[in-house]
């Protein structure tokens, strides 16, 4: 299985950051040069020998990105429910586009077969963020 580039890339703060950042005060590394192999276990096939391996300035950069995302007063704080709910809404029709390819990903990594775990694992998330409970505590049902 050959895995698109940007499969085996990290993605932090909405970015896929390359190996330095580079900013006014220093020059920082994030990506750990270490990659994994990925085998598929019913059958020992290669998935990847390209999976990075987060270094602890990758995992506080994405820790980082996450607390201000949610700090009070930010962008996706003062938003007001019903954006939240399409952004929300529009990440589920992602996920549902590519849905055989997730999937196909996941089961191919733990060696399980699709129809019977990851169909259910992939409607599951859709689900979650199809927000079905949303509009019942924002007063719409």
């Amino acid at each position: 299985m050959k895995l698109a580039a940007e499969l085996t890339q990290l993605f932090i703060n909405n970015q896929r950051p390359s190996i330095y950042t580079f900013n006014s005060t220093n020059i920082s590394p994030l990506i750990t040069l270490c990659r994994i192999s990925v085998y598929n276990p019913a059958d020992g096939s290669l998935v990847s020998d390209q999976i990075p391996i987060s270094g602890e300035a990758d995992v506080e950069q994405a820790i980082q990105a996450a607390q201000e995302a949610f700090a009070p007063g930010s962008k996706w704080r003062r938003m007001d429910d019903f954006t939240r709910q399409k952004i929300l809404l529009k990440f589920a029709d992602l996920i549902e586009r590519d849905q055989e390819c997730l999937a196909s990903l996941t089961r191919v990594t733990l060696g399980a077969p699709y129809k019977l775990f990851g169909k259910s694992e992939i409607d599951t998330a859709i689900g979650c963020f199809r927000c079905e409970l949303v509009p019942e505590f924002m007063g719409a049902r």
